[in-house]
């Protein structure tokens, strides 16, 4: 049984949204600007992604917001919060399909920590 928040659940979400994409993690963790071997223990579980390494990914697959808010809810993470700067940056990123690196340089524009440094 999955239960919410768990290891198991992630790297199940993060495995199922791949093949519905048919994509191999290799492509996303670079997409995502992960450190190779970081990701692929994200995939296979034995590492638990924190808010911030779900939103790289994210955006490495190409979600959209719903289905992106839908992963940090699996994780048990807080989802995006329009109202937050930095959170709302992530939202026009993700829905103006923008890569990690344009990510990054609109949340570097607002002063705001980079993914990865929150």
């Amino acid at each position: 049984q999955c239960l919410v928040g768990s290891e198991m659940c992630i790297r199940d979400s993060l495995n199922s949204l791949c093949r519905q994409r048919n994509l191999v993690p290799e492509q996303v963790i670079k997409k995502a600007q992960i450190d190779r071997t970081y990701g692929h223990q994200l995939f296979n579980g034995t590492r638990v992604p924190s808010r911030d390494k779900l939103l790289q990914l994210s955006i490495g697959m190409e979600l959209d917001l719903k289905e992106t808010q839908q992963l940090l809810k699996t994780a048990g993470k807080s989802i995006l919060y329009a109202k937050i700067k930095r959170d709302a940056a992530v939202i026009y990123g993700i829905t103006h399909h923008m890569d990690v690196m344009e990510v990054q340089g609109l949340l570097a524009s607002i002063q705001a920590p980079l993914l990865g440094e929150a």
